[in-house]
This record gives C-alpha cells, structure tokens and sequence, in this order.
C-alpha cells in the first residue's frame, strides 16, 4: 500500500503512512464502570418472612440508592438522607457479594409508612445482590430482609 502512494508525491505518502499508524492506535473505549453505578435505584418492595410490600409509586421515590464509583454510595432514607461506603466485585451470572458500611443518615421523623429507618438499619448486613438479565432490577438480600430497586 505505501508503495502504491509513494507514486503519487511524497506528499500524499506521508498522510497515507500517518493513517496507517493511526488506524492502529484506534481503540473503542470501554464502560469499566460497575453495574450498580450505572442508575439511581429506587425502592420496589421489601420482602420479609412475612411476605411482600410494594411501594406506591411516590414511596419509591423518596426511597433510593445511588452507588459511586470509588465506593460511595447515598441514600434517600424518606425525609432523611445518608451516606456509606459499598464494596463488592462484578456479578457473575447477574449476582454477586456486597458490603455495605454503617450509614450517617439526618433522623427526621417521616411519615409513616417509611422504610428508611429500616432501611438504615438492614443494609449494613447485606451480604449478596442479584440483578435482572437486563439490568433494571436490582435486589440486596440483608439478614432479615431482602429489597427490591427498580433503575430510573
């Protein structure tokens, strides 16, 4: 190929050669990022013993998780926020082992029904999350509890 353009001027060969190096220095950039920081999660139901709550559509909003790279994380706790710090690898086959530290929350009361007491309390014993094959369902299995995000 640089044969063929070393014809046409010298010129016209250096740009053919500079395209050539180029081309081999093209690299699709790639999502390194976590897939539990990819949305902000919003409470769907809880699920106990004792069976399933789901949450109206205004509960869920003001229940949330959002993770960040790096290992923060924020919560909408109802009227209250909080803050900790979250561990845990890629899930394999949609599931994977979490940690979730001790959350600093505001301690508003909030009207009830509220989960972000409970919330507030029952995350710093998750042990394991599983995600939907499509991504948009995210649940954190705790001790007593399990809970169900919806991506936004």
């Amino acid at each position: 190929m640089l044969k063929d353009l070393t014809k046409a001027g010298p010129r016209l060969a250096c740009l053919g050669a500079l395209a050539v190096v180029m081309a081999g220095c093209t690299t699709v950039p790639e999502d390194n990022s976590h897939e539990l920081t990819r949305s902000v999660w919003q409470l769907h139901e809880v699920v106990t013993e004792g069976g399933t709550k789901r949450l109206t559509p205004a509960q869920s909003e003001v229940h949330t998780l959002e993770f960040y790279e790096g290992g923060d994380m924020a919560l909408g706790l109802d009227c209250n926020n909080g803050r900790t710090t979250w561990s845990g690898p890629r899930p394999i086959r949609g599931a994977g082992s979490l940690s979730i530290g001790q959350i600093a929350a505001t301690r508003a009361l909030c009207p009830k029904p509220s989960w972000g007491e409970d919330m507030a309390l029952d995350l710093p014993t998750t042990t394991s999350y599983e995600l939907s094959r499509n991504g948009d369902r995210l649940k954190i299995n705790a001790r007593r509890v399990s809970y169900v995000f919806d991506a936004r």
